[in-house]
C-alpha cells in the first residue's frame, strides 16, 4: 500500500462567500429561528425552496453552527 501523503486529499470546508440574500436570511432567522421558510422568503425576497437550499448550503458551509433555545429562567 503506498502511504504517501497525497493519495486522499481530506475534504477543506470551502469558503462561503454571503451575498445580499444570505444575509437578510441569517438576520430574520436571528429575530426567529422557528419561522418557515416560506415566511422567510417572504421578508427577503425568495421562493420557499430557494430558502430552503441557501440555509442548508449554510448549514453546511458552517455558517450556521446550530440552532438554541433562549430560555427565560424567570418563567
Amino acid at each position: 500500500m503506498n502511504n504517501e501523503k497525497n493519495d486522499v486529499q481530506p475534504n477543506e470546508p470551502k469558503q462561503h462567500v454571503l451575498d445580499r440574500f444570505d444575509r437578510k436570511i441569517l438576520g430574520t432567522l436571528t429575530e426567529d429561528a422557528k419561522q418557515t421558510f416560506a415566511a422567510i422568503g417572504q421578508k427577503v425576497g425568495l421562493s420557499a425552496p430557494a430558502v430552503h437550499a441557501r440555509i442548508t448550503r449554510l448549514r453546511n458551509s458552517g455558517v450556521i453552527s446550530a440552532t438554541a433555545a433562549r430560555l427565560n429562567g424567570a418563567a
